[in-house]
């Protein structure tokens, strides 16, 4: 008689605990977007990049990822007569990281006001992943071309300057996964828990405030800029950049590189869009996650597109409507 009690009060204690787990795991799902994270795929010319056609709402914020690997709505084919269409081409500054709703991102925002400063149709294409350097975002242009954009800008951060093209980490990285896990807790012990215990790095190979060899690395992305350029003119399109900062005490080494940006700039005659004076003036806390690496909150965003969506109207008004 005690045997059957025992037996059925641990079979009844194991249900109640599965219950839970699913309960739990179930939860994770629906609140937080645990167990569908999203997806990335290697790619011959950029490296890696996140995976065509995703649908992702993590932490409560949307993810839209086109056929083109954009996190854009479909580019419009044919492009729509008189339509002034721009690629933004970048890494996770460009791509708002999934913590950021896709409606915030600095795309996003342009792709709504600009059609009312510029008095025409304006379509804004974002592709972009997160550790990108200059050498992935060339990969990008040069093999699936400009979309008949009227402009091309490469957007560009501090660490930028000297970051050299970025190897895939996808399925070997937990930041970046190739599928879904098998549950929602099964990413949560992969991606956050085993490596805080280990003391394990997951972020992205993306720019890092290590001791920067600018004399040797910032004149080599100058040259892959040159050529993302050249690409771009061929195809007809403008050429910009736009250059948003990272702030604090560790990034002061890049300050030489961000000097000889500029003067490249001047030299080649290429517009440089730097978003620097615009975000000095709101507390860093205030425009940026406290991560050491910049990425925008949605007031940044919000900051970045006025000052980008001010150049365009003022240097790109002269497009013949009909292009």
């Amino acid at each position: 008689m005690l045997h059957k009690r025992w037996k059925r009060w641990t079979l009844g204690t194991l249900l109640v605990i599965v219950i839970l787990v699913v309960a739990l795991d179930v939860t994770l799902r629906l609140a937080f977007g645990f167990g569908h994270p999203l997806l990335y795929a290697n790619d011959a010319d950029t490296g890696y990049l996140p995976a065509p056609s995703q649908q992702v709402d993590r932490f409560g914020c949307h993810n839209d990822i086109n056929s083109f690997n954009m996190r854009s709505p479909e580019v419009l084919s044919p492009k729509p007569a008189g339509e002034f269409r721009i690629l933004m081409i970048g890494d996770s500054i460009t791509y708002g990281t999934t913590y950021v709703n896709q409606p915030e991102i600095f795309t996003s925002i342009l792709q709504r006001d600009l059609p009312a400063r510029l008095h025409r149709s304006v379509e804004v294409l974002n592709a972009s992943a997160g550790g990108w350097a200059p050498a992935n975002e060339l990969g990008y242009l040069r093999s699936r071309g400009t979309f008949h954009a009227n402009t091309v800008i490469f957007v560009l951060n501090t660490g930028d300057l000297t970051q050299p093209f970025s190897p895939s980490l996808v399925g070997i990285s937990p930041s970046f996964p190739s599928e879904d896990p098998y549950c929602a807790l099964t990413e949560i012990w992969s991606r956050y828990a085993m490596p805080r215990l280990m003391h394990i790095t997951v972020a992205d190979a993306g720019s890092k405030a290590e001791k920067p060899n600018i004399s040797r690395d910032t004149p080599a992305n100058l040259q892959i800029l040159g050529k993302a350029r050249s690409f771009a003119t061929d195809a007809g399109a403008d050429f910009a950049i736009v250059y948003v900062p990272f702030n604090g005490p560790d990034w002061a080494a890049y300050a030489p590189g961000l000097a000889m940006l500029k003067d490249w700039c001047k030299t080649q005659h290429i517009d440089l869009v730097d978003t620097t004076a615009a975000l000095a003036k709101y507390p860093p806390e205030q425009t940026a996650f406290e991560n050491g690496h910049g990425h925008l909150r949605p007031a940044g965003h919000a900051i970045v597109a006025g000052v980008i969506a001010d150049y365009l109207s003022a240097h790109r008004t002269t497009v013949p409507s009909t292009n």
